[in-house]
């Protein structure tokens, strides 16, 4: 059981702009590490949130190689799919750089934000993925 945040978590993150990692939610099945956007709280009642899903047995086995468990964790923020236990619903995440070069993110309530690196945030829009 991990019950802490993850440091390899923490290093990846410092490649993306304006997130941070906060209290990751485990059971016996799986281990969800949650990446938090930076924005105003003028543009969103919640700060908006990323999933980073991995089942014990994938968590445990990549952490043996630690070359393994970043990319594992890089591959999870570009795009993790998961469904809602609760509405059976398929989520979709996705925090990663457009062809142009512009960080945009999917969020686990479907909203989408584009980072604004003038404003060091991240701002709820019209973005395409």
């Amino acid at each position: 059981m991990i019950a802490t945040q993850s440091p390899e978590l923490d290093e990846i993150l410092q490649g993306f702009p304006a997130v941070k990692q906060v209290d990751p939610v485990e059971d016996a099945e799986f281990i969800r590490f949650t990446i938090q956007l930076r924005i105003d709280p003028a543009d969103h009642p919640n700060p908006p949130q990323i999933f980073v899903l991995f089942r014990q047995s994938e968590f445990m086995q990549a952490r043996t190689v630690p070359t393994m468990l970043g990319s594992a964790l890089r591959n999870k923020i570009a795009q993790t799919s998961f469904k809602d236990g609760s509405k059976g619903s398929e989520i979709r995440t996705t925090l990663r750089q457009d062809r142009n070069g512009t960080w945009v993110a999917l969020t686990v309530d479907g909203s989408m934000w584009d980072f604004d690196p003038q404003k060091d945030r991240w701002i709820k829009g019209p973005v395409s993925l």
